[in-house]
Formats: C-alpha cells, sequence, structure tokens
C-alpha cells in the first residue's frame, strides 16, 4: 500500500526518518506565504529519497510575486496544488495568474 504523508514540514528529522523507514511513498506539503528553512530542508530529503512531492498552497494567500517566490525556492515538483478559501475566494483572474507562476514548478497544477 502506498502512502502519502501530508505535512507543514516543520521538523526536517522527523520526516527523514519516517521517508528513510519506507513508512511513506509520496509527500504534500503545505506551504504558507513564504517556503521556510525547515520546508526545504524536507524537500532535499523528499529528492535525496526519490520520493514525489507536492506542494500546496491556498489562494487567498497569494500574489503572483510570492507563487514566483515559492517556485525559485523550492524548484521542480511533482504537483502543484492551489487550494481555494471557502471563505475568501480568488477570482478568476486571479486564479490564472496563480496557475501560470506554479506551473513552473510542476506540469501538474491542481485547484481544489
Amino acid at each position: 500500500m502506498d502512502v502519502l504523508l501530508v505535512t507543514d514540514g516543520r521538523n526536517p528529522a522527523i520526516l527523514d526518518d519516517t521517508i528513510g523507514a519506507g513508512y511513506a511513498h509520496a509527500a504534500n506539503i503545505i506551504l504558507g506565504r513564504a517556503v521556510t528553512d525547515e520546508q526545504l530542508q524536507c524537500i532535499d530529503i523528499l529528492r535525496d529519497n526519490r520520493c514525489r512531492f507536492a506542494l500546496t498552497v491556498t489562494a487567498s494567500d497569494h500574489d503572483e510575486d510570492s507563487i514566483a517566490s515559492i517556485v525559485e525556492r523550492c524548484g521542480k515538483c511533482n504537483m502543484f496544488v492551489i487550494r481555494q478559501d471557502k471563505k475568501k475566494p480568488a477570482d478568476a483572474s486571479t486564479m490564472s495568474k496563480l496557475m501560470s507562476k506554479a506551473k513552473k514548478s510542476s506540469w501538474n497544477v491542481k485547484v481544489v
């Protein structure tokens, strides 16, 4: 059975133990407005272990510049997920711009 680990990436040591032991086969890292050093370490761990991973952001927290910054710092991923906040949804124009920037990280961009 394949296991997807969902994490905010705040503790790279625990992720390293979990991925290294083979308990998870893929990961989804939930990002805030900016990427932390710990999250970058988690991404490196996933890459070093050839583990597929997705990056997830909430649309209402971002603009084109912040997504571009995330893409620049994180590089390529297997999937980039942009979540709509039900209480504060982004309009279609904003979503299109966010998706365009996210596609520089992955061809597989999803809106949920």
